[in-house]
């Protein structure tokens, strides 16, 4: 199922040049932007290479804009552009396709329950990680 969403996500996002590695942070940023890239990449548990490139294509694409922290100057303050504000409902309703895709033989019961398992289960592979780090970290 990972593979189709992916396959989903590049067909629909590819006229905009983005694709499905970088929507994620687009969706992290729409939470709240005018955050650290560290922030980001822990957000999103991913390596800090990975958060620049990412970045980087979307700021090449006018999603995203970096200015330097004016406390801190080793920290890029990343935040969300206009043309982003323009694109919001677009990602929107290529979201809410997927999910309709998925859902589309599924009673409103099924459809809930599925939504409750899969948060569960998201939920005990945040927990695991979590648990992962802080057991590292003792060491």
């Amino acid at each position: 199922m990972y593979r189709f969403w992916q396959i989903y996500i590049d067909k629909s996002l590819s006229e905009f040049g983005i694709w499905s590695g970088q929507y994620i942070f687009l969706i992290c940023l729409y939470h709240g932007d005018w955050v650290s890239q560290d922030y980001i990449s822990k957000w999103l548990n991913l390596d800090k290479g990975t958060t620049a490139k990412a970045l980087k294509v979307l700021e090449t694409q006018w999603f995203v804009k970096k200015k330097i922290d004016l406390v801190d100057k080793r920290i890029h303050r990343i935040f969300l552009t206009k043309k982003w504000k323009n694109f919001k409902d677009i990602l929107h309703g290529i979201l809410s396709d997927w999910s309709e895709v998925l859902s589309k033989w599924l009673n409103k019961q099924q459809e809930s329950q599925a939504i409750d398992l899969l948060t569960k289960m998201s939920e005990n592979a945040i927990n695991y990680f979590n648990c992962k780090t802080l057991h590292n970290k003792k060491r």
